[in-house]
């Protein structure tokens, strides 16, 4: 399991302590990556972003050069748009996450893993897929 760099600065100052061993680098998003945590993208990178963004949000987060003034839940959104990404582009086979709303329900999971190529499943769906894998 590798932590996010996204997930490292959301968990900056907090009791929590990552036990991973290594960390997935975000793809750097202007305003929003620290310039040590994040990695340039390829050319489609920005697409791909704007595609997750557009699935989690239903179609509401405002378009690039209109996001000045992110709300906290559209900062999440961004946020949790570039957790995903960098999943997929480091070609992880899974992300696991308990956010529901944002990218389970409705058609969201299956456009997303369509799109993204990485599995989606609740921490609780993990734990049984996990029990399904032969032991070695």
């Amino acid at each position: 399991m590798v932590l996010t760099s996204v997930s490292d600065r959301e968990l900056y100052g907090s009791s929590i302590v990552p036990k991973s061993q290594g960390r997935i680098l975000e793809t750097f998003v202007l305003d929003e990556s620290r310039l040590d945590h994040g990695v340039l993208g390829s050319g489609e990178d920005p697409v791909i972003l704007e595609e997750i963004l557009s699935i989690i949000s239903n179609g509401s987060f405002p378009p690039p050069g209109k996001r000045e003034q992110l709300s906290s839940g559209q900062r999440r959104q961004l946020r949790d748009a570039m957790l995903l990404h960098a999943h997929s582009r480091e070609r992880r086979d899974f992300s696991v996450t308990n956010d529901k709303r944002g990218f389970v329900r409705g058609d969201r999971r299956a456009e997303l893993e369509e799109l993204l190529g990485t599995r989606i499943f609740t921490a609780t769906e993990f734990r049984a897929f996990c029990g399904t894998l032969p032991l070695a």
